[in-house]
């Protein structure tokens, strides 16, 4: 991700389910990486997650990774938007 010459940016947005306590883990662990200086400005977690961001977002994605789990994350609709886009 720290390539001058093809930088990538990676974003994270979602949920985890009220009892989805390796999903609550799991976020943490991605928000910890982000804080990092030499991952700042290339890997991002976005808060508060829901369909006003997914509408931003899915306007400008190269690739969208969606990834639900039944019975601990929702159906992931908003992954649904990208390929039109």
């Amino acid at each position: 991700v720290n390539d001058t010459n093809r930088p990538v940016q990676i974003i994270f947005a979602g949920k985890a389910h009220p009892h989805d306590n390796g999903g609550k883990e799991l976020i943490k662990n991605i928000a910890e990486i982000c804080r990092r200086q030499e991952f700042r400005d290339h890997i991002v977690f976005l808060e508060d997650y829901d369909i006003n961001v997914a509408r931003y977002m899915t306007q400008g994605v190269d690739v969208w990774l969606n990834n639900p789990r039944r019975p601990l994350e929702a159906s992931g609709t908003s992954g649904m938007k990208v390929p039109p886009n």
